[in-house]
């Protein structure tokens, strides 16, 4: 079952104090997908479904 409504959110850390946000902006406001970049953030892609294929030369996990 899917509901439209969030009940609840938030850490799960017991005994520290967490200082954190959420800001969940509408979808209108969310840059769309380019071909290249780099980076992190939340990107709209408005096409059909396919493969993706990505490389990382990095240290660690992405």
């Amino acid at each position: 079952m899917v509901s439209d409504t969030l009940r609840a959110l938030g850490p799960t850390e017991r005994g520290a104090r967490l200082d954190w946000s959420l800001t969940i902006p509408p979808i209108s406001a969310v840059p769309a997908l380019v071909a290249s970049g780099d980076g992190n953030g939340v990107l709209l892609f408005d096409g059909p479904a396919g493969k993706l294929t990505a490389t990382h030369d990095g240290a660690r996990n992405f």
